[in-house]
């Protein structure tokens, strides 16, 4: 008897869980829609056969070529997980991207297993408590995600790869940028704490110069997540994408304001990199 009552207690805790871990509320930019893309992506995902983590970070990201960019589909009166799958900015693609394939390595896949996935990358330890509770600043979202597991840095392994001091100000100093900062005071104050809270560490990155060099191309993996360090001060990056690798180079899977859709670069990486004169660098995470 003793031992049926623990198992029964191990289910109840379980399940407790499993809810305590799925997002209150949601807010859909198309519910039927929505859900019947992720499911459609999910099942897809799990017919066929991928040797990598990396793999399946490219077959889902292709699946949403073509789409609309859109920015700042996040905001809204109050702060909830935003589930949008027909329009995307850089973030939010990458973000969509993770969660799916997080959900589609996992055993129950459903798309109420994508919402769990996707605030748990989203959002501070997973949680939603306000605006600042979003990890707004990509050396924030690296930290946080890494720390509990859900990707790894890797800028560290490439040969050429230099420290960089972050100050972080980019938010509060343009604070007239963000409603959520003007409206609020609070969530003002609880942003500069997070600012401060990394000021002055560092980060590692591959600096552009260093891609001329094809052992330094040639480190980067199909699906690894490129995230685009820039001279913009107060800023660490101001840009991310999926890596691709076409006829062994690597291209650039994104989100693209300038194209205004979801597109793979007709240039490698280094050439898209050298176009552009505010990127300094790559930091580089992948799904273990």
């Amino acid at each position: 008897m003793k031992r049926t009552f623990i198992s029964v207690a191990t289910v109840l805790l379980t399940a407790i869980q499993l809810l305590a871990a799925t997002p209150d509320s949601v807010r859909y930019h198309h519910e039927a829609t929505d859900t019947t893309c992720l499911t459609s992506i999910i099942n897809d995902t799990r017919a066929v056969e991928l040797e990598s983590a990396g793999e399946r970070i490219v077959f889902i990201a292709r699946q949403w070529l073509g789409r609309p960019y859109v920015a700042s589909t996040l905001e809204g009166e109050s702060e909830m997980l935003t589930v949008n799958t027909s329009q995307y900015d850089c973030t939010t693609f990458v973000e969509s991207v993770i969660a799916l394939a997080m959900t589609t390595a996992e055993d129950t896949t459903t798309y109420r297993d994508y919402e769990k996935n996707l605030q748990s990358i989203r959002y501070r330890g997973g949680v939603i408590d306000g605006y600042s509770s979003r990890l707004h600043y990509v050396s924030d979202w690296v930290a946080d995600n890494s720390e509990r597991g859900n990707f790894v840095e890797v800028s560290e392994q490439f040969a050429q790869s230099k420290k960089q001091k972050l100050q972080l100000n980019y938010m509060t100093n343009h604070r007239r940028s963000y409603k959520a900062l003007v409206d609020n005071a609070e969530e003002y104050a609880k942003m500069q704490q997070i600012e401060k809270r990394y000021n002055p560490s560092t980060y590692t990155y591959i600096p552009k110069q260093a891609m001329n060099n094809p052992k330094v191309e040639k480190k980067l993996q199909n699906g690894d997540i490129v995230l685009f360090t820039t001279t913009t001060p107060g800023l660490d990056v101001s840009h991310m994408g999926i890596v691709v690798m076409m006829k062994g180079r690597p291209h650039l899977l994104h989100a693209s304001s300038h194209a205004k859709k979801v597109i793979i670069e007709p240039v490698p990486l280094q050439q898209y990199m050298a176009g552009n004169n505010k990127i300094s660098g790559i930091r580089v995470v992948r799904m273990k």
